[in-house]
């Protein structure tokens, strides 16, 4: 999975990497570096407070709203083209705005289209906190992507030592939702 973030103070851009767990660092649940892509990982590149903002595909459209389970569950999941969400959201659960409806609550997306007539990934929403029912999602539906607005730098030290001082950040994984650990996004630094 990789996402585009924003680094505040620095500016830099580049894919990073996420894991669980700080290994070694002093302050935090979660740790990263870039990913050499188009920056490669070395040591100053992040400080403690940084604060990097996460960017996501700012829509999806819906293509059709028929699913594998028949006319009973019409409109209760979207189809679309996951090119348009980026590859990257297939198979993750995010929060959304239904641009028409106004609805806004957490997704569930799957590639393939599960008996859909139209695009190559589906979704519906999660019970988080709009259950999935028929009606909800027509075509032509305009879905904005909600993304965790930031992430802050709590230390920058690592289990490798001073030599890699600043090249990994470390955070709290609360602050940038559980479903960034563990995963590759693109952050400006």
């Amino acid at each position: 999975t990789r996402f585009v973030i924003t680094n505040e103070r620095s500016g830099a851009v580049g894919k990073v990497v996420v894991w669980s767990g700080v290994n070694g660092g002093s302050r935090g649940n979660a740790h990263g570096r870039f990913d050499s892509d188009p920056i490669s990982p070395r040591p100053g590149q992040f400080q403690v407070g940084d604060v990097l903002t996460i960017h996501c595909c700012p829509t999806i459209t819906v293509t059709s709203v028929d699913h594998a389970f028949g006319t009973r569950v019409l409109g209760q999941y979207f189809n679309f083209f996951s090119d348009e969400a980026t590859q990257e959201f297939v198979g993750t659960r995010f929060v959304i705005t239904n641009e028409r409806s106004g609805a806004v609550g957490k997704v569930v997306v799957w590639s393939g289209v599960n008996g859909g007539s139209r695009g190559n990934a589906h979704g519906r929403f999660d019970s988080d906190p709009i259950s999935p029912r028929p009606g909800q999602f027509q075509v032509g539906d305009v879905l904005t992507i909600h993304c965790c607005p930031t992430i802050t730098v709590t230390s920058v030290d690592h289990a490798f030592g001073t030599r890699v001082l600043g090249q990994y950040f470390n955070f709290f994984s609360d602050e940038a939702t559980q479903e960034f650990v563990g995963t590759r996004f693109v952050i400006t630094n």
